[in-house]
């Protein structure tokens, strides 16, 4: 094995760097999880504090029942998970939506939090995501099909 790393080029600090540089690698991603999920917590503890008041104004605010503003609220970065991988899959960055219409991101995330599709939705992501087949059920497909780029 010695020989064949040689013939490589592999000198034995070549082969200890791509050792380190993978562990690192991994340590970066550990850790940047562990923010990620720290600041989540962060932010259901604020949801959670909030006076009874305070989150009816919020909710009002956005155009929200309490409940529709609470569910989404504790997405981890305040988009549904399927809506934020849809937007990625056609390109769209959801803050390009915001700049467009602020109301409108919201009315996306509302619909996406509110649909009885979410195992299809899912399904065809874990299989490659069709390109057609989310807009045959996807409640937000006539709207992100007009924004597409």
């Amino acid at each position: 094995m010695l020989a064949v790393r040689q013939q490589l080029g592999m000198g034995p600090a070549m082969q200890h760097n791509t050792v380190e540089t993978s562990t690192v690698g991994v340590v970066e991603r550990i850790a940047r999880w562990w923010h990620e999920t720290r600041d989540h917590w962060q932010k259901l503890r604020e949801l959670r504090d909030l006076a009874p008041e305070d989150l009816q104004r919020m909710a009002h605010e956005t155009g929200m029942s309490e409940e529709e503003f609470a569910r989404m609220a504790k997405q981890p970065d305040g988009l549904p998970e399927l809506l934020a991988r849809r937007l990625a899959s056609l390109n769209m960055e959801p803050a390009d939506i915001e700049k467009l219409s602020p109301v409108l991101l919201g009315d996306l995330a509302r619909t996406c939090c509110g649909c009885g599709d979410k195992k299809q939705c899912k399904a065809d992501f874990a299989t490659g995501d069709p390109e057609e087949a989310w807009k045959g059920y996807c409640p937000n497909a006539g709207t992100l099909t007009s924004l597409r780029p």
